[in-house]
């Protein structure tokens, strides 16, 4: 080996010597830290925690459900659950729904801007609600049954039914108001009120 590559050193034990391109080795240690789940959590202690977590989501759920009660209560208030009636005359189902506010308000304009007498007025305010109002015959959608849902061809129809038909189905109508307003009274009277009664349902 050429002296370019031996180097050395001086010591009390004699000269020492190696090699000047001689590789350090490094040492590689495994790392034992990590910690394997499968061994730590069995199959069964994991099908065990994911049934306790059902049941404190489960018992969560029911804690923080409202009661059937409040729940009809709230969808008064929204409108979410109008009131709907099955009225049969002859062998014919008509099926009323309640009108929103919105609704109303249109039949009252409407009614209030027709050049007509104010005995006509009757008339036609029970013409407008009606055909805004009747939501099915005999289980069919009255658009359906009339072949288009143009809000005039309905107020037609309504019009050209039996008087007597007509009085019937006008007088259900406000029965179903009339609950209506009776289930509302229940509630309250001022938004406190309201509220105060849907938390003790």
């Amino acid at each position: 080996m050429s002296d370019e590559r031996i180097r050395g050193m001086n010591s009390p034990l004699g000269r020492l010597q190696f090699a000047k391109d001689q590789q350090k080795k490094v040492l590689t240690v495994e790392d034992t830290t990590a910690v394997n789940e499968d061994i730590v959590f069995g199959n069964d202690d994991k099908e065990e925690l994911a049934r306790l977590e059902a049941i404190r989501k489960e018992k969560f759920e029911a804690k923080n459900k409202a009661s059937p009660m409040a729940v009809s209560r709230l969808e008064i208030l929204t409108g979410i659950g109008r009131l709907s009636r099955d009225v049969k005359i002859d062998n014919v189902v008509f099926t009323l729904r309640s009108l929103k506010g919105r609704e109303m308000r249109e039949v009252m304009v409407a009614t209030a801007n027709s050049n007509i007498s104010v005995f006509e007025q009757a008339f036609e305010l029970r013409a407008q609600q009606l055909a805004r109002a009747i939501t099915k015959i005999d289980g069919h959608p009255i658009d359906l049954v009339l072949g288009d849902g143009d809000l005039a061809n309905k107020i037609a129809f309504i019009q050209e039914m039996d008087e007597q038909v007509l009085s019937k189905l006008h007088s259900e109508y406000s029965a179903m108001i009339t609950e209506n307003n009776k289930n509302l009274e229940e509630l309250g009277k001022t938004p406190e009120e309201v509220v105060d009664t849907v938390k003790k349902s």
